[in-house]
């Protein structure tokens, strides 16, 4: 009882700890033709254990209800070792014909030694996506959904056109050579829309693929 209280407390000092968590992606593809899908945590730095939770959440960050279970969902990682958090569907709800995304939250917090004294433990906690892909969607036409989108200007906005099953996530957006921040990513089937006041122009989008990485550059006119 006082190892999972010390773990749960953060103290507030003069100096943050070294030590740090790394997870061993940025996103997690579940393919539906896998039994289930992981991602590991690893901690190094210093000689301390860490209480980690990880729990999902729908893809509007208002419903915790999911057809997934996370394994496990709360555990105790020692110093220098690594971990696996497995994802496993447990119901068929999702639909079948696109993409479907949810959150995954990993929340880490370092345990207190009652001998240390000015020193500051910082709680850390990533959010990242995680997409279904129905058995009938496959990982290579996944990388190519960025050169399916179209877009349209109207002096005030540029909407983007996702005419396929895929999640496109925009790493990189530029309009007539000036990037814009944060573009988000676009659902299935969907459109996004981006505050913008050119008419006409070009447009060149990269999307991130499945490792994290950005795809080559598509040139759309608008």
């Amino acid at each position: 009882m006082k190892l999972l209280i010390s773990l749960l407390l953060i103290i507030f000092c003069m100096q943050p700890a070294l030590a740090g968590i790394t997870l061993s992606a940025t996103r997690v593809i579940y393919d539906a033709s896998a039994k289930e899908a992981a991602i590991s945590i690893s901690t190094s730095g210093e000689n301390r254990p860490w209480l980690v939770q990880s729990w999902l959440e729908n893809s509007d960050r208002g419903d915790a209800s999911s057809p997934f279970v996370i394994t496990p969902p709360l555990f105790k990682l020692m110093p220098d070792t690594t971990w696996q958090i497995r994802i496993t569907k447990i119901r068929d709800t999702l639909p079948q014909d696109r993409e479907s995304l949810f959150w995954l939250n990993v929340k880490a917090i370092p345990a207190v030694d009652s001998n240390e004294h000015n020193r500051m433990l910082i709680a850390t906690k990533s959010v990242m996506k995680l997409i279904w892909r129905p058995a009938s969607l496959s990982a290579a036409a996944a990388a190519d959904a960025v050169k399916q989108i179209s877009a349209k200007g109207d002096g005030q906005t540029i909407t983007l056109r996702n005419p396929g099953p895929y999640f496109i996530n925009i790493g990189s957006l530029r309009v007539n050579g000036l990037p814009v921040k944060t573009p988000g990513y676009i659902a299935p089937f969907a459109t996004r829309s981006i505050s913008h006041p050119q008419r006409q122009g070009k447009l060149e989008i990269q999307a991130i693929n499945d490792y994290g990485g950005l795809t080559s550059a598509v040139t759309l006119d608008f």
